[in-house]
């Protein structure tokens, strides 16, 4: 995690590096965590690629990244009709929901309503290439759809999100743990990042950087317990 001086304050860039062939794999149903495909779903460019067909197999994962992130979502759907705002809080909402955030719970929502016409293209074009039947209709204000799930389907995923959820936050901890240890000021960095994103900050003293891990889960747990992150 890089950081320099900038006009009296640090600006910092978070980055991770995935094989080409794990960068696929975490876009498809096959990839059980939602890290990677709730990611990709989201607006993003491509800053740089070696040539046009890794450009074009990158280009390839983000619109499958798209279709299953819808695929997991719709059982979790209403069904009657719902919005392209409604599908995309409720994704996002259960994607934050399996790993630790720091992010209050009305962020998926700005997302949204940051770029909603985006959105709207977005999943448009992913309703057509979804594993169920989906009805779109639209309206004056909106596009509103209706996909037909079966029962079992909608059962079986109100018990996947659950095991996402618990195995994302067991593996969020543990990269948390990691990244302490791995990286110069990851401390430092992490309880940034948790007061940008919640506005919770705790005083550390020098002494406690020293100290094992144990001091390192009193802290995050003093943060938790303060709403800092769910």
């Amino acid at each position: 995690m890089p950081e320099v001086p900038y006009e009296g304050g640090v600006r910092r860039s978070k980055y991770t590096v995935f094989s080409l062939k794990d960068f696929q794999h975490g876009a498809t149903r096959r990839w059980f965590r939602s890290y990677l495909w709730s990611r990709l779903a989201q607006p993003m460019g491509l800053v740089y690629a070696r040539n046009n067909h890794v450009a074009e197999q990158v280009y390839a994962t983000i619109a499958q990244a798209l279709v299953t992130f819808i695929n997991w979502v719709l059982p979790f759907m209403p069904p009657q009709q719902f919005t392209s705002r409604e599908l995309w809080c409720q994704g996002l909402a259960l994607s934050y929901a399996s790993e630790l955030r720091a992010e209050r719970q009305e962020k998926p929502f700005d997302l949204f309503d940051a770029a909603p016409r985006h959105y709207e293209e977005l999943t448009r074009a992913g309703m057509d290439a979804v594993s169920y039947s989906v009805e779109a209709m639209s309206s004056n204000q909106a596009w509103r759809y209706r996909a037909s799930i079966p029962a079992l389907t909608r059962i079986l995923s109100r018990v996947m999100w659950p095991l996402r959820r618990v195995q994302g936050k067991t593996l969020s901890l543990l990269q948390l743990v990691k990244g302490l240890y791995t990286f110069q000021g990851g401390l430092d960095y992490v309880l940034w990042k948790i007061e940008r994103h919640s506005g919770i900050r705790i005083p550390i003293d020098n002494r406690w950087r020293k100290v094992p891990l144990l001091r390192w889960i009193i802290i995050f747990w003093r943060l938790y317990r303060c709403g800092a992150f769910r």
